[in-house]
């Protein structure tokens, strides 16, 4: 990072990750931060060496704000890493709007758009809305830290 970006950084008080002042409606957190505590728009993650290139963000989150979107979707969520018959992959930031129903309570947006890891890329398929069947086929969240071969953990192609 150049000196003149490094004067236009701040610290995400939430997840503790450097990120770019103007990519933020919040001033004391990182556009994912603001995202999943405050519903704020996020930023539309590509990352490279680590780090978002758009927000500046390393991808930390805190223990607290992964809880949150785990108790409030009780769904899948933005680049939470997933497994199903033995295949690991992502779900991307991709969503789709929704209104109430009965099934949907509270949602507007919904996540599920999975991008598997393997060798042939682009490898998607679509979860989204389908939680409870994704778990009920034996579908689990992978740990933060499982490193993926052929994708990064956004989902883009290494």
């Amino acid at each position: 990072m150049s000196e003149g970006n490094l004067n236009k950084t701040n610290i995400c008080d939430e997840c503790g990750s450097e990120y770019y002042r103007d990519t933020s409606q919040m001033s004391s957190l990182c556009p994912e931060c603001s995202y999943i505590l405050y519903d704020y728009e996020n930023c539309k993650h590509a990352f490279k060496d680590g780090r978002c290139i758009k927000c500046y963000w390393d991808g930390s989150k805190s223990l607290f704000s992964i809880n949150i979107t785990k108790k409030t979707k009780d769904d899948f969520y933005p680049l939470m890493k997933v497994t199903l018959n033995g295949e690991c992959g992502v779900v991307t930031e991709e969503f789709v709007e929704v209104k109430d129903n009965i099934q949907q309570v509270g949602r507007t947006k919904l996540y599920g758009l999975i991008c598997w890891d393997t060798n042939k890329q682009p490898d998607f398929e679509d979860w989204r809305g389908l939680w409870w069947t994704f778990v009920a086929q034996g579908g689990t969240e992978l740990n933060n830290n499982h490193q993926f071969k052929f994708i990064n953990d956004d989902g883009t192609s290494k």
